[in-house]
């Protein structure tokens, strides 16, 4: 017998409440021979449904139901934590009323509220699962340990088939079955009714539980599930399988997916396992199991290197060193010794010493095989290759040979596509390279093919080296004077390192010391050493490399100068431990020029005898390692500086002569702030090349002298950096170049 919607009109005249008490006591008591059509009344829009989901209450009405009907003083944020562990079920919420009303400890009770209290166990017990005929009872037990659950799965766990039908029969029953997805193929249990079932088990049937994680862990495993497998074996417990499941697939989730099964990148290393939960797992082993598998304590080492756990990681491999001995007599120890050191490289790298980084890529690279395809050995192998590649950040040399050498490393990630990741990393540092010889315009055409490596321009951000794109392009752009834009890169760039569980800290180096360059330049010099201090704070904390600290407070003084503060950049100078007649190395190349900037400062202020010819000396020696070295950047920077020391000494000739020579190579690549950023004295030096006509384009100097003297105009007279001699002299220059050029350079000036 059937029976459709027309026969459920209302057509009779029984009150509501009788028409509805008599319908549930015949839906409750139906004969077998009656079947209710569900699918062609949901057709005529002619049932309602109400289910779980639809009977839980919100956020506003778990508070209201607490705090008003039952009484409870609980602030927002206690309801908020009951509505979350009950999922708004309303028997569960009235239930934790009840406890809380009889309890002194509210708090503690809110946050221990699960499952297992004596009055939701009680409940769930009696009025739910002892109901439920035993094969269900059965069903629900042997499953209650899966955080989600299908019919597969759930047949491997029971060791049974016919999971299908029970998952059928528990959701149309309303009985604490979440779906997941809309094809209804993977469920989960309410959170407390898991627990409570859980506790039951434990109860009923303990030595059922272990044989159950592991069957649930062979499935995952067999299913390409690595994280749920790994967590189902450490539950069993069973470590010795968990070790070799870690072993065998966690170092794709240090490496990470080129791509997502869609084809785009994907943002972290990790894709569902967080390098956090990888580190909780290990530390859910037992430390002689990891330390006495050289593969597993070396995921390990990785894991807490990029989780910001530096010492913990040295630790680790320290260990390790001293269990594997000197093992160089075989392959296969030295393939071992060569992971290890490769290890050491990336802790280097990630804590700025890319000295240390650069030496260890080598040896390891002549420890690991070409010839080991192993997972590990060729992640590791990788790691040293892109590491011997930072070796122009640390001579300094960017000749032909240092671009080849990373032209080459850049080939090899191309060619593989499981380093797909790699070569934004390749391409940002050719484009820091490119940079570093002057050419500017090539390094920005670089990074504009890191972009094009993704599909749309939004998916830069899911790049593992995005913050150095963000950072190397923001600070070229800072170059140019484009510093809206530079500023947006640039601040991209911070929030992603923010929320990024390690990154490399010259990278960060690099951000933080651009985006000081570019609050100073846009009048921000308060905002410019509150940047420069937070990097000095973070890397204190973190124990960077003391090359970056020194790199740091050496910017730090610049930008006191650019202040007018003499005498603390006076005090840095003194308590540096730097000379003229020290043996120059690129790494400090950056403290040099700014103890130049102190001594000319101070000359200005109060001459000396001897003048600067002990500075003097010391950037003709900085210069003839910059053009050997092809660094043209330093080398612009350094001549700049010698035509303002030479000025200082009364060497006019001397200096405009630097300066020609500073403009020659500047112009074609469009620098600008290099050398507004020194300042006044700069400015007064441009405008004499101009009145000499040594610079290659009159038009390019004119461009620099507006944007200087108005920028100076809008700082105003009484800035510390600026002297009344010097404001007025500019303030007649800008008078005069706005009579002598373009309408569009004028509005410029005024825009500044």
């Amino acid at each position: 017998m059937h029976t459709s919607s027309s026969s459920w009109r209302t057509t009779t005249t029984l009150p509501t409440t009788c028409f509805i008490n008599a319908l549930s006591f015949l839906l409750e008591h139906l004969p077998p021979q009656l079947h209710l059509v569900l699918a062609r009344l949901r057709g005529r829009d002619d049932v309602l449904e109400l289910r779980a989901a639809d009977l839980r209450f919100t956020h506003e009405e778990t508070a209201t139901y607490l705090v008003e009907v039952m009484g409870l003083p609980l602030s927002a944020e206690q309801s908020a934590q009951l509505q979350a562990r009950t999922e708004g079920w309303v028997t569960g919420l009235h239930l934790a009323a009840l406890s809380l009303l009889n309890h002194d400890d509210r708090a503690g009770l809110i946050k221990a509220f699960s499952g297992s209290h004596h009055y939701v166990m009680d409940y769930l017990l009696d009025e739910v699962l002892s109901r439920q005929r035993k094969a269900v009872q059965d069903f629900l037990l042997q499953t209650a340990l899966l955080e989600r659950l299908c019919a597969p799965l759930c047949d491997a766990v029971r060791a049974q088939d016919g999971s299908q039908t029970l998952l059928d029969f528990l959701e149309q029953a309303n009985l604490f079955l979440v779906p997941l997805d809309d094809e209804r193929r993977w469920y989960r249990y309410h959170h407390l009714f898991a627990e409570t079932l859980q506790q039951r088990l434990q109860q009923t049937a303990p030595t059922l539980v272990r044989e159950l994680h592991h069957r649930a862990s062979r499935w995952y495993e067999q299913h390409g599930l690595f994280a749920e497998a790994v967590s189902h074996a450490l539950a069993a417990p069973a470590p010795v399988e968990a070790a070799r499941l870690i072993e065998q697939y966690g170092w794709a989730f240090i490496v990470g997916r080129p791509h997502d099964e869609s084809g785009a990148y994907s943002r972290s290393p990790i894709h569902r396992v967080t390098l956090q939960t990888l580190c909780g797992w290990f530390q859910a082993l037992p430390e002689s199991l990891v330390l006495t598998r050289p593969a597993l304590g070396l995921l390990y080492a990785l894991a807490l290197m990029y989780t910001n756990h530096w010492e913990a990681a040295s630790a680790c491999l320290q260990t390790l060193e001293r269990g594997v001995g000197d093992g160089s007599d075989t392959q296969e120890g030295r393939s071992l010794l060569g992971q290890m050191v490769a290890c050491q490289s990336l802790l280097a790298r990630l804590s700025g010493d890319l000295e240390e980084c650069v030496a260890l890529s080598h040896q390891a690279l002549t420890l690991l095989p070409e010839t080991d395809t192993t997972p590990l050995t060729r992640l590791l192998r990788v790691g040293a290759l892109f590491g011997a590649a930072y070796a122009y950040l640390v001579s300094g040399d960017v000749t032909t040979t240092s671009e080849h050498l990373l032209a080459r490393t850049l080939a090899f990630a191309r060619g593989s596509w499981d380093y797909q990741l790699l070569i934004p990393r390749g391409l940002t540092l050719l484009a820091r390279l490119q940079a570093l010889q002057g050419r500017l315009k090539q390094a920005a055409t670089t990074y504009a093919e890191v972009v094009q490596l993704v599909k749309r321009p939004e998916e830069v951000q899911m790049l593992a080296d995005s913050p150095a794109y963000s950072f190397g392009l923001g600070e070229l752009l800072r170059e140019w004077n484009e510093l809206e834009a530079a500023e947006h890169h640039l601040a991209w760039g911070i929030d992603l390192i923010r929320g990024m569980p390690s990154v490399d800290a010259d990278k960060a180096w690099l951000g933080y010391a651009a985006l000081a360059r570019l609050q100073q330049a846009q009048g921000r010099s308060d905002q410019a050493l509150a940047t420069l201090d937070a990097f000095i704070q973070l890397a204190q904390q973190r124990h960077v490399a003391p090359v970056l600290l020194a790199q740091g407070a050496a910017l730090r003084v610049q930008l006191e100068l650019a202040r007018g503060d003499l005498p603390a950049a006076q005090h840095w100078a003194a308590t540096s431990g730097l000379s003229a007649n020290d043996v120059l190395g690129y790494l400090r190349e950056r403290e040099y020029l700014t103890l130049v900037r102190v001594r000319i400062a101070e000359e200005r202020v109060s001459p000396t005898e001897t003048g600067l010819s002990a500075v003097l000396g010391l950037l003709e020696r900085l210069l003839a390692e910059a053009e050997a070295s092809m660094r043209m950047h330093s080398v612009l920077e350094i001549l700049l500086l010698l035509a303002l020391a030479l000025e200082v000494q009364g060497d006019c000739t001397e200096a405009l002569a630097a300066l020609g020579r500073a403009l020659a190579l500047a112009e074609p690549e469009g620098y600008l702030r290099l050398f507004l950023d020194e300042g006044p004295p700069m400015l007064a030096l441009l405008r004499q090349a101009q009145q000499h006509g040594l610079a290659p384009g009159m038009a390019f100097v004119k461009e620099w002298l507006l944007i200087g003297v108005g920028f100076i105009r809008f700082l105003g007279k009484n800035h510390p950096g600026i002297t009344p001699f010097g404001y007025c002299l500019l303030s007649w220059w800008s008078a005069t170049l706005l009579r002598e050029t373009s309408v569009t350079l004028r509005q410029a000036a005024r825009d500044l």
